[in-house]
């Protein structure tokens, strides 16, 4: 995933896609919030180390350009993409509870969409309390 990520920063996208966000002119909470409810998304689909490498590449460039501090960002991309509940492919652990305990997979998204939302939520709240944007 190391190699998709530079080849997300040496083809431009990662400039096409921060430059799109920041034309937005949202306050840095929203892009924040954006950021994080993107790589929560894509954890559930592709590995967490993965989600981490490939938002980062967008992340280090979109600090850059919006000239913030990258603490809440990088505090919230590792919070975002190491939580991957409501897919019992998503994880080891959800694997062993998944193949011990007989569950279902309606079981991780009923549980484990609720338990995204509220991990989504509180670090969202938090995060950028205790690492302001502006230094």
């Amino acid at each position: 995933m190391i190699g998709f990520s530079h080849s997300i920063i040496e083809s431009g996208l990662s400039d096409i896609i921060v430059d799109a966000i920041v034309s937005m002119d949202a306050h840095p909470w929203a892009v924040y919030a954006l950021v994080t409810a993107v790589t929560s998304c894509m954890t559930e689909l592709v590995t967490n180390n993965s989600a981490a490498v490939i938002s980062f590449s967008i992340v280090s460039r979109l600090v850059t350009k919006l000239g913030v501090n990258q603490a809440p960002f990088l505090i919230g991309l590792m919070v975002s993409s190491s939580s991957s509940f409501a897919n019992p492919m998503g994880y080891s652990t959800n694997i062993m509870a998944y193949a011990s305990a007989s569950y279902k997979c309606t079981d991780f998204v009923r549980f484990g969409l609720a338990l995204d939302v509220l991990f989504f939520a509180t670090h969202v709240a938090l995060v950028p309390v205790i690492w302001p944007f502006r230094q």
